[in-house]
């Protein structure tokens, strides 16, 4: 099923800029609530998608420092577009591993980063969904 956001306007004084955050709500697995966060940027300047995605990635490393490396690099998702996808590993209190998946994108100047969070188990499952879903992705600016 296709779903096209943004179904409202608002107008914002000068000196205002819409930095949302959108959040998709996923099943509740595996002990656990799945989502997937989308950031957008619209003030990039001149990244490459590579220097785009690891500025932001050592960002998120220096404010998680336990944080495992499983995967990083830039890869073409199935639809052609070309993604930087960082996956990493973390232990929060419960003790029990989270797998995350964050992708990084630049489509008309513009920055994308989605990021989902799973389980060991839901990584192989929900996981698959949330590729499809990325992997659909199509920005309408």
């Amino acid at each position: 099923m296709t779903k096209t956001n943004n179904s409202f306007k608002l107008q914002l004084p000068d000196g205002w800029e819409d930095r949302s955050i959108y959040t998709f709500m996923g099943p509740e697995a595996f002990g656990m609530q799945h989502m997937l966060n989308l950031v957008i940027d619209d003030q990039i300047g001149d990244h490459t998608l590579e220097s785009f995605a690891t500025q932001r990635v050592q960002m998120m490393k220096d404010a998680m420092p336990d944080a495992t490396t499983l995967k990083e690099g830039e890869r073409s998702l199935a639809s052609g577009m070309p993604v930087y996808e960082w996956v990493y590993k973390t232990h929060p209190t419960d003790d029990k591993a989270r797998f995350h998946k964050t992708y990084f994108m630049i489509v008309g100047g513009r920055g994308f980063t989605f990021n989902a969070v799973f389980s060991k188990s839901s990584m192989k499952t929900i996981g698959v969904e949330v590729e499809e879903m990325v992997n659909s992705f199509l920005p309408m600016k």
